[in-house]
């Protein structure tokens, strides 16, 4: 994720802007996925749903 996020500094900075907890909600979201792969493909669509203001947890990891 850190590396998606040097790609796109946006993201980050709504990503630091969150609460400890949904900052480690998200991580975790991540990480479930076995398949380095799709933890990347999930950390890009999670960054471009942030530059797109949608900050509902639930929506972030959907396209």
């Amino acid at each position: 994720m850190e590396a998606v996020f040097e790609s796109g500094p946006e993201g980050q900075q709504i990503f630091e802007s969150f609460t400890p907890g949904k900052k480690r909600g998200l991580i975790y979201a991540i990480a479930r996925y076995k398949n380095p792969q799709t933890r990347i493909d999930k950390s890009i669509l999670i960054c471009e749903n942030l530059k797109r203001q949608i900050l509902d947890p639930k929506a972030l990891l959907k396209s």
